[in-house]
């Protein structure tokens, strides 16, 4: 009887311990690498996802997608830290729900989040975009109080001939760079 006992407590006991052994695990996944303020995957966690491509050649139709919130200084000046975490967190569930069917999307730090898109055109890249800036387009509607205005930048390795992340990745940060000293000049001769 005792031993029968002691079999069920082992049993139940190795459960038990097996489900918070492997809760804990995501547990820590989740404290480690996700951004708080907007609920994506963090920088440590995009450098994670980049290092996977960076020792081989990219595979056709990869994609490697820049984000920028172009007015989260603004609203970080003029709110306050509050205002531009409540704008963050607006973003971040947007931006998770825009990428649901086309990949990876992550927070880099600094009012940039990256996108890592497998077995993407750049048509269904551009389609992103736009369904990206309908969603913002509606928030703002919506909350006019913590109004979003972003960029968003893609480089897809057929149409670009780069097949190494890294130099994928420097295409993209070009575009971005350039349509950013583009705006800033039309801002001063205006």
């Amino acid at each position: 009887m005792y031993i029968f006992l002691a079999i069920i407590i082992f049993f139940f006991g190795g459960c038990i311990g097996a489900i918070i052994l492997g809760r804990s695990k995501e547990f820590l996944d989740y404290i480690m690498y996700t951004d708080r303020k907007t609920g994506l995957p963090n920088r440590a966690m995009c450098d994670i996802e980049i290092e996977k491509y960076a020792s081989e050649k990219l595979k056709d139709s990869f994609v490697f997608g820049l984000i920028k919130i172009d007015n989260l200084k603004y609203i970080n000046d003029k709110g306050g830290r509050e205002a531009g975490d409540a704008l963050l967190k607006a973003f971040g569930k947007i931006l998770k729900r825009a990428a649901a069917s086309y990949g990876f999307v992550g927070y880099n730090g600094s009012e940039q989040f990256i996108a890592l898109f497998e077995e993407c055109t750049l048509q269904r890249a551009n389609d992103f975009k736009l369904y990206l800036e309908e969603l913002v387009n509606y928030h703002n509607v919506q909350m006019p109080n913590v109004t979003i205005q972003m960029s968003a930048f893609v480089s897809e390795t057929n149409d670009e001939q780069i097949y190494d992340i890294r130099k994928l990745m420097g295409a993209t940060f070009r575009k971005a760079a350039t349509t950013s000293a583009g705006r800033d000049a039309e801002k001063k001769s205006g």
